[in-house]
């Protein structure tokens, strides 16, 4: 590997990649693996989606954990709709899962063991909720490619159904997934039997 030469400020602007030294582009490289998010994949719906949404295949196997960023809204006639994440196309029963939400002033919380289809992971805006409101959501699936662990996601999101007091949403999960392989796939399925709005977008990171 070459030497970094000795630069004098101000530091040249280099044009292209092939003009970084190959030490420091590998340094970087090593840093934003260490250190950063790299995109992995990245699904946005131009028209509506039928349940399930099976928004990603073939998951590098890279990275140690991933992160999954989520703008979604549903056709089911509701304001409000749960949404279950499926590993590797898994359609058992493998998946428990808890949420607590905090709706105004009011709280609830729900466990479920053995769900079938997928773990819930948050909730989205339905059809009855104002035109335009599409929720957020993050996931986090630590250690996915370890196949001595059964598979934990922690989840948080917000899910707007309106503009009246008690109508703004807040979310936190926190699923599991009984089964040792790694994660190579994941898809969306709608709790209500809805479909994915157009405009509904998936992104996928892995981190260290």
């Amino acid at each position: 590997m070459p030497t970094t030469p000795v630069l004098a400020l101000p530091y040249p602007v280099f044009s292209s990649t092939d003009q970084i030294p190959a030490d420091i582009q590998a340094l970087a490289e090593r840093m934003d693996l260490l250190f950063g998010f790299t995109k992995l994949a990245e699904a946005v719906l131009g028209s509506d989606q039928a349940s399930p949404w099976n928004a990603f295949s073939s998951i590098p196997q890279t990275h140690t954990h991933l992160l999954i960023v989520a703008r979604m809204r549903s056709s089911a006639a509701v304001a409000n709709s749960p949404q279950l994440l499926r590993y590797n196309g898994n359609t058992g029963t493998p998946y428990d899962d808890e949420y607590v939400r905090a709706a105004g002033a009011s709280n609830s919380s729900v466990e479920a063991i053995a769900r079938s289809l997928g773990a819930r992971v948050f909730s989205m805006p339905g059809n009855s909720a104002p035109a335009n409101h599409f929720g957020a959501a993050m996931a986090w699936i630590a250690d996915y490619r370890d196949a001595t662990k059964q598979k934990i996601a922690a989840e948080a999101g917000g899910s707007p159904t309106g503009t009246a007091t008690g109508t703004a949403i807040v979310d936190v999960n926190a699923s599991n997934y009984r089964n040792l392989e790694a994660i190579t796939s994941l898809s969306f399925v709608e709790g209500n039997s809805g479909s994915y709005k157009a405009g509904s977008k998936v992104s996928l990171y892995g981190f260290l």
